[in-house]
């Protein structure tokens, strides 16, 4: 996440995470990932709403691929810590431009399901 954040700071723009849990999780989020960028907490799920992203059922739980980025995580030395916020609440990614153009966006179908880091990377410069 440190090294895409970087990126993306390259490119005249910056990353926010909006998570779903109270505020005092804000801080181990932070140590945990050693994300430096704004982080908001939302525990009603507005933003999430808004933006259209949903809310798992079991069966995202039985997603081959959620399978596939568990494993994935666990080979790349992370492991799944308490969990904080809503379980079941699906992330994405928004890229928004001023004065708050929706310019791209990367809904995840499943836990782990991450956006193409190029083609975010892409989407910050394409007019």
């Amino acid at each position: 996440m440190r090294e895409l954040e970087e990126k993306i700071g390259a490119r005249g723009a910056r990353a926010v995470v909006v998570g779903t849990g109270a505020p005092g999780f804000i801080a181990p989020f932070r140590e945990a990932t050693d994300f430096r960028g704004e982080i908001w907490t939302d525990p009603s799920r507005s933003v999430f709403e808004a933006a259209g992203f949903k809310r798992s059922a079991a069966r995202t739980l039985l997603h081959p691929g959620a399978a596939l980025a568990g494993i994935r995580a666990l080979t790349g030395g992370f492991r799944q810590g308490s969990t904080q916020g809503d379980p079941w609440q699906l992330g994405g990614v928004l890229v928004v431009r001023p004065p708050g153009e929706l310019a791209w966006s990367h809904e995840s179908r499943f836990a782990g399901d991450h956006p193409d880091a190029e083609a975010l990377l892409a989407a910050l410069v394409s007019p």
